[in-house]
């Protein structure tokens, strides 16, 4: 049983999913053959790894197996329901903590604990309703919960529940909460700012400046709110994770793109999040749009020091953006691709611009399930940022192809010719180097799923290439990269960056049990693209295009 608790506490802090999901299987298959019960602090210490991870569909079913074989612990049943929640399921997380509420009266920081959970469970139940009866029970029974873990102790909870409680009456546009309650919402409000104010030089917490901002924020003072954005920014302790949680807060709760000075605080903390291990974000292109119209002494207000890089690396990011394409066949999306400049692949192919996607989403004649050229329509959806009318564009031939299992890549002619409207995406000649123990990130544009296009940035370490092919320039062979970005369906052909967005390969795969390189045993969860350079290769070896 140790063996088991410590494989799966070492598979949480690791990137091999496949491992984990091995772990927790024998370890829910071994609770039921123990003599006793597994020791309280031992399932405390294992869903804490779990959490910490961020591995919530584990930690949900062993917390479920441990709850299952007759554990009563408060700590347990609240991590389960938590995971729950961040597995979507928040009805039966409330079932969960509305058993342990009566059995806690004793335990005020485990009420609040509680309570506050109760509250998040019953804030999304709220956001995603769209019923308004259904919303306005929602924000009532969000509200109870989080008023409830705020009358506790109103100073000790007074950042989490309070900000909530500030957060709900602000959100509540159905008329559920009565105008006492909002006047307490201004009341608490200004309280959180006076407090993280005579706190701030006893205690620097990172949670403490978003809160200030976002209850100025709630009190109609934007422009005020900038100085405690920019410490929470700068806050060492601020990561991916926690910064995601405040930008959808201001965006979902407090409608911060309707508000003057609203998207001038989005934009720089969007950016931030980009930079960010973990960081993660989808856009429209109405958002992408008001997004590169924020300036640079912008970014410094927010961001600070840093503010200038950051917007010149963001500005990078959005101009390439706008060489992204949504491949649509018969109106549905089906894949990305992004157009490259004709000489970078071949000086034969000159100075046109072509669009490069997989072939397993276009080929001629379709193969692999593929889309034939005749059904498939492109557009780009920020054509619009950069002043131009959007488009639509036809396929008057494949230049080059290959086939999925080699380089899967199909080079596409449009029509009409884009080359006078459009900017390419530059190719990176090398791939960054992985030896040295430096993390290397990549960075992926696309339309998952073929919807809004998406920046993927979530764990997006780059993890391995066929060294071979990469010293031996006289090879033609395909070359796969390994990284970790997300990506969805409909990402397949879409770009693929280094940390100077360049462009360094093209996505075309992904999997819980991806097979590792370089004679490397075993399988572990990754993505997998081709690098550019490579198909460069065999498009040059190729005696008539």
């Amino acid at each position: 049983m140790n063996t088991l608790i410590t494989e799966v506490k070492e598979a949480a802090d690791s990137h091999e999913v496949d491992r984990l999901s091995a772990a927790c299987t024998a370890l829910i298959a071994q609770l039921p053959q123990e003599e006793s019960l597994i020791d309280v602090e031992t399932a405390r210490d294992i869903l804490g790894a779990l959490r910490k991870s961020r591995r919530f569909e584990h930690m949900r079913s062993v917390a479920e197996a441990i709850v299952r074989e007759g554990c009563e612990d408060p700590q347990v049943k609240r991590q389960y329901a938590q995971a729950l929640i961040e597995s979507g399921e928040t009805t039966p997380a409330i079932g969960v903590l509305d058993q342990l509420i009566p059995t806690l009266n004793q335990d005020p920081l485990e009420q609040a604990e509680i309570y506050g959970l109760k509250g998040r469970a019953w804030k999304e139940i709220a956001l995603s309703a769209k019923r308004i009866e259904q919303k306005a029970n929602a924000f009532k029974e969000a509200h109870q919960a989080y008023h409830a873990g705020y009358e506790l102790d109103r100073e000790k909870n007074l950042i989490w529940h309070g900000i909530n409680l500030v957060a709900i009456a602000n959100a509540d546009r159905v008329g559920a909460l009565e105008l006492s309650v909002k006047d307490e919402a201004i009341e608490i409000a200004n309280r959180i700012v006076d407090f993280v104010d005579n706190a701030q030089a006893e205690e620097p917490d990172a949670w403490n400046f978003a809160s200030a901002g976002e209850a100025l924020v709630a009190l109609g003072r934007t422009d005020e709110s900038l100085e405690w954005f920019k410490k929470y920014v700068a806050h060492e302790k601020t990561d991916a994770f926690e910064l995601a949680g405040t930008i959808r807060q201001l965006k979902e709760l407090y409608n911060l793109e309707e508000v003057d000075g609203g998207t001038e605080l989005l934009a720089p903390l969007r950016a931030r999040l980009l930079q960010m291990p973990g960081g993660n974000f989808t856009l429209s292109n109405s958002e992408l749009r008001e997004m590169s119209q924020v300036g640079v002494d912008q970014f410094q207000k927010v961001l600070g020091s840093t503010g200038t890089k950051t917007y010149e690396w963001m500005m990078r990011a959005l101009n390439c953006a706008g060489s992204v394409a949504l491949i649509s066949a018969n109106g549905e999306g089906i894949g990305t691709g992004f157009l490259v400049l004709g000489s970078d692949l071949d000086p034969r192919l000159g100075d046109e611009l072509f669009v490069l996607t997989n072939s397993h989403v276009v080929s001629d004649p379709p193969q692999h399930g593929a889309a034939s050229i005749d059904d498939v329509s492109i557009t780009f959806e920020l054509a619009n940022k950069h002043g131009r009318q959007e488009q639509i564009f036809g396929i008057e031939k494949i230049v080059w192809g290959s086939p999925p299992d080699q380089h899967d890549v199909s080079i596409l002619k449009l029509t009409p010719d884009p080359s006078e409207s459009f900017l390419h995406l530059p190719l990176a000649r090398d791939l960054p180097l992985i030896e040295g123990g430096d993390i290397q990130r990549v960075y992926i544009i696309g339309h998952p799923r073929g919807g809004k296009i998406s920046f993927s940035l979530e764990d997006n370490e780059l993890l391995d290439y066929d060294m071979a092919v990469v010293k031996h320039a006289d090879t033609f062979t395909a070359c796969r990269v390994h990284y970790r970005a997300p990506t969805e369906p409909g990402s397949s052909g879409s770009p693929v960056f280094n940390g100077n967005w360049k462009t360094i390969a093209l996505h075309h795969m992904g999997g819980e049990s991806i097979p590792r390189l370089n004679g490397r045993s075993g399988t572990y969860a990754a993505n997998e693209g081709i690098w550019l350079q490579s198909i460069v290769r065999a498009i040059r070896h190729v005696e008539n295009l």
